[in-house]
């Protein structure tokens, strides 16, 4: 999932900025919105389900959408 979503980023000129976090590829930053300070940052679903994997080890093989959504965190 992660190296098609970065084809995708690529392909419609999406700005992209990833780093590897425990061994695996992150994305930190797509387009201007970035994770910053544990409050806000990227998760993605694959066909409506979070995966509990990286986004490296998830295969698309039969999958239908995959999304990545920005998140905050606020008290």
């Amino acid at each position: 999932m992660f190296d098609i979503s970065k084809k995708f980023f690529q392909h419609n000129d999406i700005s992209y900025y990833s780093q590897p976090v425990n061994g695996y590829p992150y994305f930190n930053s797509i387009g201007n919105l970035t994770d910053s300070s544990g409050t806000k940052g990227w998760i993605y679903t694959v066909d409506c389900k979070q995966p509990t994997v990286p986004s490296s080890a998830v295969s698309i093989k039969g999958k239908s959408v995959v999304q990545w959504i920005y998140t905050s965190y606020s008290n």
